[in-house]
């Protein structure tokens, strides 16, 4: 019996067939191929095979928050919280002591105060050799308190004052302008300006940056930086997102700056390796699974199809540019963006049916009810 199947992934479509009794034609690194496309890559670090699997975790885990999630989102939503950790000194402990003793201990923190359930998290290597993590949980946090619980577990370890110190040298001789942390802070924010479909102004960027050194400065010379807070956490902003699935997961599972910068250059490997593992999460998320359907069935001389799986499938081939449409021996995949990925809904209301109940039943797997309201 050869059966063929639709995975429905948030921005693609994949079909492939499965041998009853045999082993499934699913080839990995053809459908990553595939998939991948000729603007893919990969770091080295997250294998394709990784990626494949965090993709999974996160794709899911996503949908089924921000599917079920209607109203206004308060402090008692289900909803992601996109975090991003730093060290603001020079890294002073083994990746593995930060990962189990800080990053651990935050999330117990997170778990403990704000109600979160599930995470994820990736660790990277900053340009100047610090570990520094991605974390996403399922809980509104206001960026005050991430600031705080975060910069109080890097005091215990001493990065506070090594941070005020290094202060109190630079602006010893009165204030002046801290060049790398400008550069640092123009790539960061045009960044987030171009993932929300703007144009950066690196000379607006600039200045803003020199205005917040200059508001730093002006506030640690009343107490000589003794109570000086780095800027150590950053959230990022999802509500105005066309996709947070796609904008999270995408960021996850993308190269290392320190490593892209590294090709450029002509250098195959990095030089900075984070010890022990690059990423983690919560066990629920690793039992997700995309929805599926049956497309057709071929059982020796009989076929059953399921006509509007099949229909859906050809609509989307013929709206979607050739590009968009991939095929190898073994698999076929259709790559959708914001306004085809609506035809499901159009053109095949059943079908649309399933996969939202598929979401909603995902949700309720994690969290035991659905969300259907905030106030």
């Amino acid at each position: 019996m050869i059966e063929s199947i639709a995975l429905f992934k948030p921005h693609s479509v994949v079909v492939y067939q499965s041998f009853e009794g045999g082993r499934t034609q699913e080839n990995a690194a053809s459908l990553e191929n595939l998939e991948k496309g000729a603007k893919g890559d990969y770091n080295g670090y997250m294998s394709p095979a990784t990626r494949r699997q965090v993709k999974k975790y996160l794709d899911n885990w996503l949908l089924s928050m921000t599917i079920t999630t209607t109203g206004k989102i308060t402090r008692n939503s289900i909803y992601p919280t996109f975090i991003t950790l730093t060290l603001p000194a020079a890294q002073a402990h083994d990746d593995n002591d930060i990962k189990r003793n800080m990053l651990g201990y935050f999330i117990t923190q997170l778990k403990r105060y704000h109600h979160v359930k599930n995470y994820f998290w990736r660790a990277e290597p900053q340009q100047n050799d610090n570990i520094h993590f991605h974390l996403v949980v399922d809980a509104y946090i206001h960026h005050a308190q991430v600031k705080k619980a975060w910069n109080s577990i890097l005091d215990q370890y001493g990065y506070l004052e090594t941070y005020r110190q290094n202060l109190r040298e630079h602006y010893r001789a009165g204030f002046q302008i801290n060049g790398q942390e400008a550069k640092q802070y123009i790539k960061r924010e045009a960044e987030k300006l171009t993932r929300a479909g703007k144009k950066p102004n690196e000379k607006v960027l600039y200045w803003a940056s020199v205005t917040q050194q200059r508001q730093r400065y002006e506030r640690g010379q009343r107490d000589n930086f003794n109570t000086t807070q780095p800027n150590s956490t950053d959230i990022h902003k999802l509500k105005k997102l066309r996709s947070i699935t796609a904008y999270i997961s995408k960021y996850l599972t993308k190269a290392n700056d320190v490593d892209s910068q590294m090709k450029e250059k002509g250098r195959d490997f990095m030089d900075r390796k984070i010890n022990g593992r690059i990423w983690g999460c919560s066990d629920d998320l690793k039992t997700l699974t995309y929805h599926a359907e049956t497309v057709a069935i071929e059982d020796f001389d009989m076929s059953t199809t399921n006509d509007e799986v099949k229909n859906y499938l050809d609509k989307l081939a013929q709206v979607l540019k050739a590009e968009d449409v991939i095929k190898d021996e073994n698999f076929t995949v259709y790559r959708l963006n914001v306004e085809n990925r609506k035809l499901m809904q159009e053109h095949a209301p059943s079908l649309h049916h399933r996969y939202q109940t598929h979401y909603n039943n995902t949700f309720l797997q994690l969290y035991g009810s659905l969300q259907t309201s905030f106030t």
